[in-house]
């Protein structure tokens, strides 16, 4: 019987530290009551350093406790590499929670009652809230983005008729690198109000191939199709009977766009890039010969 294997995830550094800090002020704070009892400043500085060390360990706590969760459920099994996008959101989401927390804190110790002073400041929030809209959607877009398994780091994709390799996902922007190696920073609502294509290996076996030819080679294009099937026939990663299907997508006194598909044994993105890069050159070695 297959011995089942229990995924941990690593805890921060800082969490030790936390615990560390939160024990010796609250011993401080029982046994030291006559050192701050009268100083309203120092009674404040404590009780909002507990609050923002009570709140902050619980969440991550609560971090740990769902990315191990997750870590171990059948769909991470299932998969054969760990969604970096979902752990980006959970991140993402505990910052965000303990900045609002770090915030309280900072009205608790001057003096501020943080019901009172979000109540007296409802009219500024709506304010707040229309001119920092576009920040605000992008925000809840990209948190989205970050929980859903319509987009990960590592996807191929066109967004807006940029292509390239989804490198982060912040709470503004998508980071695509192009091929050209530059980093192109996209709007998270723009996934949302545009056209996509996706075209990780994730979804499926299959592996398409667009390139153009010169009009001169048309008349070879069954060479072409009998040299690359030859390399499939040889290459040690292809399953045996591998087929090539190749098909002309356009014609034009310029160029003639040809396409190519081909089933490849697994959905790893190494593979892909593997069979990719080495059907490319055999194209190139066609030209070449002819």
């Amino acid at each position: 019987m297959k011995k089942q294997v229990f995924n941990r995830i690593p805890i921060s550094f800082t969490f030790p530290l936390k615990i560390a800090g939160w024990i010796i002020l609250n011993l401080f704070m029982v046994f030291f009551v006559h050192l701050y009892a009268e100083n309203v400043f120092l009674n404040n500085l404590l009780v909002g350093l507990n609050f923002f060390l009570s709140a902050s360990i619980l969440v991550s706590i609560g971090r740990y406790v769902i990315l191990t969760l997750y870590a171990n459920s059948r769909k991470y099994k299932s998969r054969s590499s760990f969604r970096s996008n979902f752990v980006l959101g959970i991140n993402r989401l505990s910052a965000i929670l303990n900045a609002l927390f770090a915030l309280n804190m900072i009205m608790i110790i001057i003096g501020v009652d943080p019901r009172e002073f979000l109540t007296s400041i409802t009219l500024v929030a709506m304010a707040i809230a229309v001119l920092f809209r576009d920040y605000i959607t992008n925000m809840i877009s990209g948190l989205i983005l970050m929980f859903s398994d319509q987009l990960a780091i590592g996807d191929h994709v066109i967004i807006d008729k940029q292509e390239g390799r989804v490198e982060d996902i912040t709470l503004s922007n998508i980071v695509v690198r192009n091929g050209s190696g530059e980093l192109v920073l996209l709007p998270n609502n723009l996934f949302f109000t545009s056209s996509v294509v996706n075209k990780t290996s994730g979804k499926s076996q299959t592996l398409v191939l667009e390139f153009e030819l010169l009009p001169q080679y048309l008349n070879a294009l069954d060479v072409l199709e009998e040299d690359l099937n030859r390399f499939c026939q040889k290459h040690p990663k292809l399953t045996p009977g591998t087929i090539i299907e190749l098909s002309i997508d356009k014609i034009s006194w310029e160029y003639v766009s040809v396409k190519i598909a081909l089933n490849l044994p697994s959905s790893s993105n190494n593979l892909r890039k593997e069979i990719k890069s080495a059907l490319f050159k055999e194209i190139i070695l066609f030209q070449q010969k002819q």
